[in-house]
Protein backbone atom coordinates (compact mmCIF):
# COMPACT_ATOMS: atom_id res chain seq x y z
CA UNK A 1 0.00 0.00 0.00
CA UNK A 2 2.97 2.44 1.24
CA UNK A 3 4.48 2.27 -2.47
CA UNK A 4 1.71 2.39 -4.35
CA UNK A 5 0.85 5.48 -2.87
CA UNK A 6 4.29 7.03 -4.87
CA UNK A 7 1.82 6.82 -7.99
CA UNK A 8 -1.15 8.55 -6.14
CA UNK A 9 0.83 11.10 -4.97
CA UNK A 10 1.58 12.01 -8.62
CA UNK A 11 -1.96 12.01 -9.94
CA UNK A 12 -2.55 14.21 -6.42
CA UNK A 13 -0.06 16.78 -7.19
CA UNK A 14 -0.30 16.90 -10.84
CA UNK A 15 -4.19 17.57 -10.27
CA UNK A 16 -3.52 19.73 -7.32
CA UNK A 17 -1.03 22.04 -9.48
CA UNK A 18 -2.74 22.56 -12.45
CA UNK A 19 -5.83 23.85 -10.20
CA UNK A 20 -3.75 25.86 -8.35
CA UNK A 21 -1.60 27.32 -11.38
CA UNK A 22 -4.88 27.70 -13.15
CA UNK A 23 -6.68 30.18 -10.11
CA UNK A 24 -5.96 33.76 -9.84
CA UNK A 25 -4.41 33.64 -6.48
CA UNK A 26 -2.83 37.05 -4.38
CA UNK A 27 0.21 34.41 -3.80
CA UNK A 28 2.48 32.65 -6.09
CA UNK A 29 1.21 29.35 -6.87
CA UNK A 30 3.97 27.62 -6.05
CA UNK A 31 3.91 29.04 -2.24
CA UNK A 32 0.00 28.26 -1.87
CA UNK A 33 1.06 24.58 -2.86
CA UNK A 34 3.47 24.51 -0.04
CA UNK A 35 1.52 25.71 1.95
CA UNK A 36 -1.05 23.39 1.63
CA UNK A 37 0.84 20.15 1.60
CA UNK A 38 2.88 21.26 4.95
CA UNK A 39 -1.17 22.00 6.64
CA UNK A 40 -2.20 18.92 5.64
CA UNK A 41 1.32 17.16 6.83
CA UNK A 42 0.97 18.81 10.23
CA UNK A 43 -2.94 18.03 10.65
CA UNK A 44 -1.84 14.21 10.10
CA UNK A 45 0.82 14.36 12.25
CA UNK A 46 -2.02 15.93 14.52
CA UNK A 47 -3.87 13.31 14.04
CA UNK A 48 -1.27 10.73 14.24
CA UNK A 49 -0.01 11.70 17.91
CA UNK A 50 -4.07 11.82 19.39
CA UNK A 51 -5.22 8.55 18.08
CA UNK A 52 -2.72 6.53 17.90
CA UNK A 53 -1.95 4.06 20.99
CA UNK A 54 1.53 4.11 22.55
CA UNK A 55 1.57 0.56 22.70
CA UNK A 56 -1.08 -2.41 22.39
CA UNK A 57 -2.06 -2.11 25.94
CA UNK A 58 -3.70 1.71 25.70
CA UNK A 59 -4.60 0.40 22.14
CA UNK A 60 -8.90 2.29 22.42
CA UNK A 61 -9.81 0.09 19.03
CA UNK A 62 -9.17 -3.22 20.44
CA UNK A 63 -10.97 -5.19 23.44
CA UNK A 64 -9.37 -6.36 26.40
CA UNK A 65 -8.90 -9.99 25.26
CA UNK A 66 -7.50 -8.40 21.87
CA UNK A 67 -4.77 -6.38 23.39
CA UNK A 68 -3.94 -9.15 26.10
CA UNK A 69 -3.41 -11.09 22.63
CA UNK A 70 -1.31 -8.19 20.72
CA UNK A 71 0.86 -7.84 23.48
CA UNK A 72 1.39 -11.59 23.98
CA UNK A 73 2.23 -11.46 20.26
CA UNK A 74 4.88 -8.93 20.64
CA UNK A 75 6.71 -10.84 23.30
CA UNK A 76 6.89 -14.05 21.27
CA UNK A 77 8.42 -11.74 18.66
CA UNK A 78 10.92 -9.86 20.74
CA UNK A 79 11.66 -13.35 22.25
CA UNK A 80 12.23 -15.17 18.36
CA UNK A 81 13.33 -12.22 15.76
CA UNK A 82 16.75 -12.11 14.39
CA UNK A 83 19.70 -10.23 16.42
CA UNK A 84 19.70 -6.27 16.23
CA UNK A 85 23.47 -6.35 16.90
CA UNK A 86 25.76 -5.85 14.29
CA UNK A 87 26.94 -9.22 13.38
CA UNK A 88 30.78 -9.04 11.33
CA UNK A 89 30.23 -13.02 10.49
CA UNK A 90 26.70 -11.72 8.44
CA UNK A 91 28.63 -8.87 7.08
CA UNK A 92 30.97 -11.34 5.28
CA UNK A 93 28.74 -13.59 4.45
CA UNK A 94 26.84 -10.94 2.30
CA UNK A 95 29.84 -9.90 0.61
CA UNK A 96 30.80 -13.52 -0.56
CA UNK A 97 26.92 -14.87 -1.28
CA UNK A 98 26.14 -14.30 -5.24
CA UNK A 99 22.48 -13.34 -4.39
CA UNK A 100 24.04 -10.39 -2.54
CA UNK A 101 25.19 -9.04 -6.04
CA UNK A 102 22.50 -10.03 -8.22
CA UNK A 103 19.72 -8.03 -5.73
CA UNK A 104 22.15 -5.42 -6.13
CA UNK A 105 22.80 -5.45 -9.59
CA UNK A 106 18.32 -5.45 -9.69
CA UNK A 107 18.52 -2.77 -8.15
CA UNK A 108 20.66 -0.85 -9.91
CA UNK A 109 19.53 -2.18 -13.70
CA UNK A 110 15.74 -1.51 -12.38
CA UNK A 111 16.84 2.18 -10.83
CA UNK A 112 18.35 3.06 -13.91
CA UNK A 113 15.35 4.72 -16.09
CA UNK A 114 14.66 7.03 -13.15
CA UNK A 115 16.40 10.38 -14.60
CA UNK A 116 13.05 9.76 -17.07
CA UNK A 117 10.66 10.47 -14.30
CA UNK A 118 12.41 13.85 -13.48
CA UNK A 119 12.57 15.05 -17.00
CA UNK A 120 9.39 13.07 -18.61
CA UNK A 121 7.53 16.77 -18.26
CA UNK A 122 10.30 18.34 -20.45
CA UNK A 123 9.59 15.72 -22.77
CA UNK A 124 6.07 16.32 -23.19
CA UNK A 125 6.42 19.77 -23.10
CA UNK A 126 8.86 19.65 -26.17
CA UNK A 127 5.79 18.20 -28.31
CA UNK A 128 3.74 21.64 -28.02
CA UNK A 129 1.50 21.46 -24.99
CA UNK A 130 1.79 24.50 -22.38
CA UNK A 131 3.03 23.67 -18.95
CA UNK A 132 -0.64 23.27 -17.28
CA UNK A 133 -1.63 20.67 -20.21
CA UNK A 134 1.84 18.83 -19.73
CA UNK A 135 0.86 18.81 -16.40
CA UNK A 136 -2.53 16.66 -17.21
CA UNK A 137 -1.06 14.80 -19.85
CA UNK A 138 1.63 13.13 -17.20
CA UNK A 139 -0.95 12.27 -15.07
CA UNK A 140 -1.78 8.42 -16.01
CA UNK A 141 2.39 7.86 -15.33
CA UNK A 142 0.70 8.00 -11.59
CA UNK A 143 -1.81 5.11 -12.54
CA UNK A 144 0.39 2.95 -14.67
CA UNK A 145 2.88 2.86 -11.20
CA UNK A 146 -0.13 2.17 -9.37
CA UNK A 147 -1.86 -0.61 -11.00
CA UNK A 148 2.17 -2.37 -11.84
CA UNK A 149 2.56 -1.89 -7.85
CA UNK A 150 -0.46 -3.81 -6.88
CA UNK A 151 -0.01 -6.58 -9.29
CA UNK A 152 3.30 -7.29 -8.43
CA UNK A 153 1.96 -7.65 -4.68
CA UNK A 154 -1.79 -9.30 -5.36
CA UNK A 155 0.09 -11.76 -8.20
CA UNK A 156 1.82 -14.16 -5.94
CA UNK A 157 -1.38 -13.78 -3.87
CA UNK A 158 -3.37 -15.90 -6.99
CA UNK A 159 -0.81 -18.04 -8.38
CA UNK A 160 1.54 -19.28 -5.50
CA UNK A 161 4.98 -19.35 -6.09
CA UNK A 162 5.31 -17.29 -9.21
CA UNK A 163 6.42 -13.78 -7.02
CA UNK A 164 9.96 -14.07 -9.40
CA UNK A 165 7.86 -14.53 -12.92
CA UNK A 166 5.28 -11.20 -11.66
CA UNK A 167 8.59 -9.56 -10.88
CA UNK A 168 10.17 -10.07 -14.30
CA UNK A 169 6.18 -9.02 -15.65
CA UNK A 170 6.70 -5.60 -14.02
CA UNK A 171 10.36 -4.94 -15.10
CA UNK A 172 9.60 -6.06 -18.46
CA UNK A 173 7.18 -2.39 -18.67
CA UNK A 174 9.78 0.50 -17.63
CA UNK A 175 12.03 -1.42 -20.05
CA UNK A 176 9.73 -1.66 -22.90
CA UNK A 177 8.78 1.69 -22.29
CA UNK A 178 12.44 2.83 -22.32
CA UNK A 179 12.96 0.97 -25.62
CA UNK A 180 10.41 2.99 -27.00
CA UNK A 181 11.70 6.18 -25.95
CA UNK A 182 14.57 5.02 -28.16
CA UNK A 183 13.39 3.62 -31.36
CA UNK A 184 10.18 5.78 -31.69
CA UNK A 185 10.41 8.88 -34.55
CA UNK A 186 9.68 11.87 -32.93
CA UNK A 187 6.68 12.53 -35.16
CA UNK A 188 5.13 9.70 -33.41
CA UNK A 189 4.01 12.35 -30.13
CA UNK A 190 1.61 10.30 -28.46
CA UNK A 191 3.44 7.08 -28.68
CA UNK A 192 6.73 8.59 -26.85
CA UNK A 193 4.23 10.24 -24.20
CA UNK A 194 2.86 6.80 -23.14
CA UNK A 195 6.40 5.65 -23.46
CA UNK A 196 7.30 7.76 -20.73
CA UNK A 197 4.15 6.38 -18.44
CA UNK A 198 5.80 2.98 -18.63
CA UNK A 199 9.55 3.66 -18.28
CA UNK A 200 8.81 5.61 -15.45
CA UNK A 201 6.94 2.88 -13.31
CA UNK A 202 10.31 1.88 -11.49
CA UNK A 203 8.75 1.55 -8.11
CA UNK A 204 6.66 -1.52 -8.82
CA UNK A 205 9.88 -4.43 -9.43
CA UNK A 206 11.60 -2.37 -7.18
CA UNK A 207 9.10 -3.21 -4.62
CA UNK A 208 9.07 -6.91 -5.51
CA UNK A 209 12.83 -7.37 -5.88
CA UNK A 210 12.82 -5.99 -2.16
CA UNK A 211 10.31 -8.61 -1.44
CA UNK A 212 12.08 -11.40 -2.57
CA UNK A 213 15.40 -10.30 -0.41
CA UNK A 214 13.10 -9.68 2.85
CA UNK A 215 12.05 -13.24 2.14
CA UNK A 216 15.20 -14.57 0.95
CA UNK A 217 17.79 -13.31 3.42
CA UNK A 218 17.68 -14.30 6.97
CA UNK A 219 19.72 -12.12 9.28
CA UNK A 220 19.50 -8.03 10.15
CA UNK A 221 22.74 -7.43 9.17
CA UNK A 222 22.71 -9.09 6.01
CA UNK A 223 19.78 -7.87 5.04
Amino acid sequence: TWVSMFGISQIVGGTMMYGIGNGNLALASWRVLFLICGGLTVACGILFISFMPRSTTTAWFLTERERAIATERLAVDRATRDRSSFDTAQLKEAFIDPRTWLYALMALCITLPTPIVKFSSLVIKGFGFTSFRTMLVGLPSGGVSFVLVWIGALGPTFFPNSRWLVGIFVALMPLMGTLLLLLLPASNRWGIVVATWFAGSTAPPLSVAVGLMASNVKGNTKK
